[in-house]
């Protein structure tokens, strides 16, 4: 089955981007990622995106601009179900770690209810489905490596089975917290931040394509491309769009 990448966004340790209007490629170095303010992310006053945990500001912003890219963040999403599909190696582990924190001190009387709440790494996807009346299936798989495109074939087969007219895909992951580096042998990092694209088994009126995509075998091709990583397949996908190109020769 053939779908169509309509938007895409992202935050990491280069920055935040979308697709569209920014004349900027995408990029996922290793490093820190600045997690975003309230007004970052939303013009208006939000009452929870405040007491969220890192790990679940930086994904839900990247959806946000994912969504803003499609040009759809503020419509209702009439008779379409949406849902969220994203890969992630290290989950909230930041957050579990600042939790326990708080129930080893004073003999374990005053854990924080308030860090509890984020120690899933799918309670981005729940906060996320809240803000944009989203109501498809949605969900996190872990994966080895970070980047990966397992959030993207979960996505293409919730189209294939008509779960779902939308998916939002992609994957999150921040740095492993130090309390944790003493024990590894080795540390390999990799890319921080998160990434997500917006794909329609069937555009509608007001989207405009990046490229189509599909999956064969477990395999994943944009434009007819095989593509291995999830930066491999936005980039592509930004090569497609000439409007990008033309802006930043120009730049």
């Amino acid at each position: 089955m053939n779908a169509f990448i309509t938007g895409m966004g992202w935050l990491t340790a280069a920055g935040s981007g979308r697709g569209r209007g920014m004349g900027r490629f995408f990029s996922a170095p290793e490093g820190n990622v600045m997690v975003p303010s309230r007004k970052d992310v939303f013009r208006n006053r939000d009452e929870r995106f405040g007491r969220m945990d890192p790990f679940s500001k930086v994904g839900l912003a990247a959806i946000a601009m994912a969504l803003e890219d499609a040009g759809i963040a503020g419509d209702p999403w009439r008779n379409r179900t949406v849902g969220i599909t994203a890969s992630t190696q290290r989950g909230c582990l930041g957050t579990d770690v600042n939790f326990f924190q708080t129930v080893l001190a004073d003999d374990g009387q005053w854990p924080s209810p308030h860090l509890f709440t984020y120690t899933l790494a799918s309670c981005f996807l729940g906060e996320t489905a809240l803000r944009f009346g989203l109501t498809g299936p949605s969900y996190i798989l872990h994966e080895e490596k970070t980047f990966s495109l397992a959030g993207v074939r979960a996505a293409l087969l919730e189209l294939t089975d008509k779960d779902a007219h939308v998916m939002i895909a992609g994957a999150c992951d921040l740095p492993l917290p130090r309390e944790l580096l003493s024990d590894l042998d080795e540390y390999c990092p990799g890319p921080a931040g998160a990434a997500f694209i917006v794909v329609e088994s069937t555009p509608g009126p007001e989207s405009e394509v990046y490229a189509p995509i599909h999956e064969k075998s477990g395999a994943i091709f944009v434009n007819e491309a095989q593509v291995r990583s999830l930066d491999e397949l936005i980039i592509r996908s930004q090569l497609s769009d000439n409007r990008l190109l033309i802006t930043d020769k120009l730049e």
